[in-house]
């Protein structure tokens, strides 16, 4: 039995290859704070979306807890407002970015 979350392509068409070809029970929260950093704020999300994203991983991984497919919830400790206010920050320094260059 494959223990991916490939098989659902169309949840999960926002997360990076490698997460989705990982059997759940290797994915680390490092894993998850990667994706994040490096692939998922740079479209500047809405705090609304990204707080949908990982509520769907929990519950993915707390399925998977369930099942006994894996032991441990990566997601459990990543809370979406550190990260939306990031995004804030982040536009904030594109914004100066682009004043500079006026």
């Amino acid at each position: 039995v494959v223990k991916t979350i490939r098989e659902d392509i169309r949840l999960f068409n926002h997360l990076t290859e490698s997460l989705r070809n990982k059997d759940l029970v290797e994915i680390t929260e490092s894993d998850i704070r990667r994706w994040l950093v490096k692939e998922y704020l740079p479209n500047e999300p809405r705090e609304e979306a990204l707080k949908k994203h990982l509520q769907l991983l929990r519950q993915i991984f707390d399925y998977g807890i369930h099942r006994k497919i894996c032991f441990d919830n990566p997601v459990k400790f990543i809370i979406a407002s550190d990260y939306a206010n990031n995004v804030i920050d982040l536009l904030s320094c594109r914004q100066t970015a682009l004043i500079g260059c006026l």
